[in-house]
């Protein structure tokens, strides 16, 4: 299972970056501990405890204090980002879509961990496998609403404006909150057919799982 090396240093967790075949078997054998959010690719947020699994619980961000409780995020394209702060034991997930990370998901969910007791300067971030710039085509709407609500993201588009570099973008939010340590794994769900892809496959079934957990 791939895990960043950023987040591997942080003694008290254990996370991970599921394929296809390791997200499905992931659900069968940690079914008691995986929380699963119902992603609304919205800016919504959950202090998350145990008791939210099996609920349905809508939101596209979480952060935990609570240990074994497993933050799962799915994605088949979209951006997962799993969080960690190096001293204290908060832990923070986030499924940044395009539309979750224009809304200001990124945002939400450091501030979800800084409330619980986490410092901007001891969290450390890591992106997992998500579309690259490469292959994601957009369209003219994409772009509008970026030039809407976020002028200067117009930088992370070609000059043609037909692609977009989602992970960069979501990055570059990261850092707008003070978190310097990222880790991107910087592999193409598009290219990669281990990990489940919407715009390569064009199914809206399986979804790869990211996962991180207090021990």
């Amino acid at each position: 299972m791939l895990t960043a090396p950023n987040l591997e240093k942080i003694p008290y967790i254990e996370h991970g970056f599921c394929t296809a075949a390791e997200s499905e078997a992931l659900k069968k054998t940690h079914k008691k501990h995986l929380l699963l959010l119902k992603q609304a690719h919205d800016d919504g947020v959950i202090f998350a405890t145990s008791l939210d699994i099996g609920q349905d619980v809508e939101a596209d961000a979480m952060a935990a204090i609570e240990p074994e409780l497993m933050l799962g995020i799915k994605t088949a394209d979209c951006v997962p980002v799993l969080l960690a702060d190096k001293e204290k034991q908060v832990i923070g997930a986030i499924h940044a879509g395009w539309k979750s990370a224009l809304k200001g998901i990124v945002k939400n969910g450091v501030d979800a961990m800084l409330h619980l007791g986490a410092a901007r300067e001891n969290i450390a971030a890591a992106v997992g496998p998500s579309i690259r710039f490469a292959d994601y085509e957009v369209g003219k709407d994409f772009y509008n609403a970026f030039m809407e609500h976020d002028p200067e993201a117009e930088v992370f588009f070609t000059t043609d404006k037909k692609y977009f570099n989602l992970p960069e973008y979501v990055k570059s939010k990261l850092f707008e909150e003070g978190i310097e340590d990222i880790f991107d794994t910087e592999i193409n769900t598009y290219k990669d057919t281990s990990f489940i892809s919407y715009r390569r496959d064009n199914k809206d079934e399986n979804r790869n799982i990211s996962w991180i957990k207090i021990k």
